[in-house]
């Protein structure tokens, strides 16, 4: 019988162990609603809002999507711990990308390690791309960083955007991340089976 009670304590612990780790929900939308004085872009904020997901293989997806009138030029942000093998997949015709712990991308709004940038060609209104390194990222909030490299930004995300005849630049903080509701159910069920399980013993 003290067995069976050892090993539904372990499954009830089981439980409550996947609920916590499936509760800190990987993906985040940002919005790009921080003006740096004399670029303000045009209209009311947010000028654009980036969507990550993390894929299972340890990549992120990234949906940059833009204001109506407003087209992107560079995206900025950090990514502390290592750039190894830092690549952008699904890029526009002509777009690069760079990162480098010594060679960063300077913004009024900060300084940033790593850059997806037009490099003259076409600006775009819709960015859908997937991050990735060497090793993977464990979280969207692997690069939802306002430091790197000792580097510092006011903000994890930097974004400069034009219309028909001028540069405008914003930033994007990053809300807290919010756990999925499925995720929350999961872990109460294992803590109320926690407390049975005690309540037996």
């Amino acid at each position: 019988m003290g067995s069976r009670k050892v090993r539904c304590a372990l499954l009830c612990l089981a439980l409550l162990l996947g609920g916590a780790s499936v509760a800190s929900a990987d993906s985040l939308t940002l919005n790009f609603d921080v003006p740096l004085a004399g670029f303000v872009p045009p209209g009311s904020a947010p000028w654009a809002t980036l969507a990550l997901n993390l894929n299972p293989g340890g990549t992120i997806d990234a949906k940059l999507v833009m204001s109506p009138g407003l087209t992107a030029q560079v995206l900025g942000f950090n990514i502390p711990g290592s750039v190894a093998g830092y690549s952008v997949a699904g890029l526009p015709s002509g777009w690069v990308t760079a990162a480098s712990a010594s060679a960063v991308f300077s913004a009024p709004l900060g300084t940033f390690d790593a850059f997806i940038n037009s490099n003259g060609s076409t600006t775009q209104s819709l960015l859908d791309v997937t991050i990735s390194r060497t090793g993977g990222f464990a979280s969207v909030q692997d690069i939802v960083s306002t430091s790197a490299y000792g580097l510092t930004s006011q903000v994890p995300f930097v974004l400069d955007m034009v219309d028909c005849c001028k540069v405008y630049e914003a930033g994007a903080n990053a809300p807290a991340p919010v756990p999925e509701p499925a995720s929350v159910q999961l872990l109460l069920l294992g803590l109320c089976a926690l407390a049975l399980v005690a309540r037996k013993v």
